[in-house]
């Protein structure tokens, strides 16, 4: 969705975090960067009920039904949104699919929504949340995967593999998915079933 602050000239673009059952409401994930001119608005300016102007919806990385095969979801950022929007839809669906989601973060502290995806993942019968941490200095307690998320996908492809009639949802920053589509694609993931959703950075 694009999200306009009225009488500021500020749009926004955005991926919806509920899933398509939920059409009460639109739920965003939306990171707070300092002086950024959107985000320092919800933070110091915008107050519950103030008006915003919204248009949409875009895209088309959306959860395709009744496929027979696993589905991978890779993220990093805010693309958490698209990929718990399409993971709720699944569970929300009935459907019963093999489910590995990737997550990368730099520290420990950027990673969230864990409650919800380990309660989202408990209706699926074969699930996994695979976190990894990227940045310098990883905690020491930190038992989990290190390394950037392909590097993490590629290895853990290499002893799972998922490929066949797998469907994977990539979303978060252009970096990011440069570095990822190439892993899927090498490690059996067809063109047609890879679908993603490229952030990119505002301008001003």
């Amino acid at each position: 969705m694009d999200i306009t602050v009225p009488d500021t000239g500020i749009t926004r673009s955005f991926s919806m975090a509920n899933p398509p059952s939920v059409k009460s409401r639109l739920e965003f994930i939306i990171k707070v960067y300092p002086n950024g001119a959107f985000s320092s608005l919800l933070k110091d300016t915008l107050r519950i009920g103030g008006p915003l102007q919204f248009k949409g919806p875009y895209g088309t990385c959306l959860r395709h039904e009744n496929r027979p095969g696993p589905m991978i979801l890779v993220g990093g950022g805010s693309g958490m949104a698209p990929l718990l929007s399409i993971l709720t839809d699944l569970v929300v669906s009935g459907e019963q699919r093999r489910v590995r989601f990737f997550y990368g973060a730099r520290t420990r502290r950027d990673l969230f929504m864990l409650n919800k995806i380990q309660e989202l993942g408990s209706h699926l019968d074969d699930f996994s949340y695979i976190p990894a941490l990227s940045g310098p200095g990883v905690e020491a307690d930190w038992r989990g995967e290190t390394g950037f998320i392909h590097q993490v996908l590629e290895r853990h492809l290499q002893r799972e593999p998922l490929a066949g009639e797998a469907d994977a949802y990539s979303c978060g920053p252009p970096p990011m998915i440069d570095a990822v589509l190439p892993v899927l694609q090498m490690n059996g993931v067809e063109p047609e079933n890879s679908h993603f959703d490229k952030f990119t950075a505002a301008v001003h």
